[in-house]
């Protein structure tokens, strides 16, 4: 199928369905095959079954690489026709959209189409009213398929088969995909708001939005900005208490370290000072995050 039919919103939706159907076969098998996995590993365990998993995880990482990434461009593509009022790529002209979206996330249509076709049946559409998707119906189908991929499970996969490049560009694709949710959830904007107020008024702290949106620090910060919340200097001024336990932690870490030079565990600190630079530098930081893993949504 030409890139410019499959990623026209009408076709990409259902062709990503059943892809998706494929991959959360494969992201089970992957979960159940992991327990035996570890025990080979601990007993030192290596033979051709253990060989055959490798290739196959490592396989596995690619393709849910591939498929986040057609996913990228085909969201790009969704939100470059709807800020032109247009509902199909040749209406708008291929070559003016792939070089747009290029532009938007970095990836060639033309590849992520390419790459995609091999994933799963994406040749032949349901004969049915394809109509231009609406926002909600994008939103919903990406925030499921976001839901299912494995980040964890991946991530073993690819230390174990050499293919850390590729989950990182399956990180990167999924971190775009979270981006564009925030950008267009209308179910997230109204918790945001919510919470804003509560922030705003010095109810709430960052972190604990963050959780309940189930969002990295950073992109909590970029989001309230975004919906147009901040507070005033004088609640951001520390109270008595807060002060105290704040000076009694640093006094700990510096005891605890003998005043010598050494790594603090000030995560959140951290956070803060890489988002400030990226708003002084003007540079996106918030990808490059060490985020814990107990926090990062899957």
């Amino acid at each position: 199928m030409e890139a410019a039919l499959l990623l026209d919103p009408q076709v990409f939706l259902p062709s990503a369905t059943r892809i998706d159907a494929i991959f959360r076969r494969r992201y089970i098998a992957l979960d159940a095959s992991l327990s035996t996995h570890h025990t080979l590993v601990a007993n030192k365990t290596v033979d051709d079954a253990h060989a055959t998993w490798v290739r196959w995880g490592g396989q596995l990482v690619m393709q849910s690489a591939r498929f986040l990434e057609f996913l990228v461009v085909a969201a790009a593509t969704w939100e470059l026709l709807t800020e032109a009022d247009e509902t199909s790529i040749e209406a708008y002209g291929f070559a003016r959209a792939r070089a747009e979206v290029i532009a938007r996330c970095g990836i060639d249509p033309v590849d992520a189409s390419e790459a995609v076709a091999d994933l799963g049946d994406v040749s032949s559409v349901p004969d049915v009213d394809q109509r231009f998707p609406s926002r909600s119906v994008v939103v919903r189908s990406i925030r499921a398929i976001l839901e299912s991929y494995p980040q964890r499970d991946l991530a073993e996969a690819a230390v174990e088969s050499g293919k850390m490049g590729w989950k990182r560009r399956a990180d990167n694709a999924a971190r775009h995909l979270r981006l564009f949710l925030l950008r267009h959830d209308a179910e997230m904007h109204q918790r945001a708001d919510m919470l804003g107020e509560m922030y705003q008024i010095g109810r709430m702290d960052i972190p604990e939005i963050a959780a309940l949106l189930h969002e990295s620090v950073g992109d909590t910060v970029a989001l309230l900005e975004q919906r147009g919340f901040a507070r005033d200097l004088g609640q951001t001024i520390f109270t008595q208490r807060d002060r105290s336990a704040r000076l009694r932690s640093i006094r700990l870490d510096r005891e605890v370290r003998e005043a010598l030079p050494g790594r603090s565990d000030f995560s959140r600190y951290v956070d803060r000072a890489v988002i400030a630079s990226e708003r002084i530098e003007g540079v996106d930081a918030r990808t490059w995050l060490i985020q814990d893993p107990a926090n990062r949504p899957e």
